[in-house]
């Protein structure tokens, strides 16, 4: 179950795994966003994790990376909002972020080919088995396409 927390914003950052590549484009729908955000709030939480869960742990100040809501988020900051509501989901690794990422754009702004097609492909990636060897453990002779048994 997460936690849910209120998180200032600069301890934010986007997840790697994050399936919509421009989480802000200032297009007309991100400005409504905005404009709602700062009249009424965020509707539906911001879904992060820890950031030493992510490859991101060295590379920021941030302490949580967003798995789901980058655009809830830019537009929090575009309308001046300091801390936002987020749900804390600790023990989450690359795919099931992956994975909750993308389940979550796809209820949202709709995603665009190339984000699903990216998205569907870091999953991919993810799960496949890994690739038989190049060249033998043991001895580094190549296999030329033999199997090991």
């Amino acid at each position: 179950m997460p936690e849910i927390r209120d998180i200032h914003v600069d301890e934010l950052a986007v997840d790697p795994v994050q399936s919509r590549l421009d989480g802000w484009t200032n297009d007309t729908e991100d400005i409504q966003l905005s404009e709602s955000i700062q009249e009424n709030g965020i509707y539906h939480d911001i879904h992060v994790r820890p950031i030493e869960e992510t490859d991101l742990n060295g590379e920021t100040d941030a302490s949580y990376s967003i798995i789901a809501g980058s655009r809830r988020y830019h537009a929090a900051v575009h309308a001046g909002i300091q801390t936002v509501r987020c749900k804390l989901f600790d023990g989450v690794h690359d795919l099931d972020a992956a994975i909750r990422s993308l389940n979550e754009n796809e209820d949202r702004k709709e995603l665009s080919e190339s984000e699903v097609a990216r998205s569907l492909k870091m999953i991919y990636e993810m799960i496949r088995p890994p690739a038989e060897p190049n060249e033998c453990p043991d001895c580094g002779q190549p296999t030329n396409g033999e199997r090991s048994l």
